[in-house]
């Protein structure tokens, strides 16, 4: 009988392959996880539960270090001239 798990049987289990599968799941569903905690940090302040709100907050450290936040372009510098009226630009 093979077996597909032993390396010089034919057929052989790549780990390597399982764990980019695994990280790309987790990376599409980082933005839900993170909206969701966000409900929970929101839902736990209204009712006063601190319980809820840890939970929230780990929620959103899990979803960002999953890489579900969104990175924001960096910001472009001002162009002003001294010799016209910055709101004419």
């Amino acid at each position: 009988m093979v077996n597909p798990f032993h390396a010089q049987q034919g057929g052989s289990f790549n780990l390597g392959k399982v764990l980019k599968k695994v990280a790309k799941g987790a990376k599409a569903a980082a933005p839900y996880v993170s909206a969701a905690s966000d409900a929970a940090i929101l839902a736990g302040t209204v009712t006063g539960q601190p319980e809820v709100v840890a939970l929230g907050a780990a929620g959103k450290a899990a979803s960002k270090l999953a890489g579900g936040a969104k990175k924001k372009p960096p910001m472009k510098p001002a162009r002003y001239r001294l010799s016209q009226d910055p709101t004419q630009i």
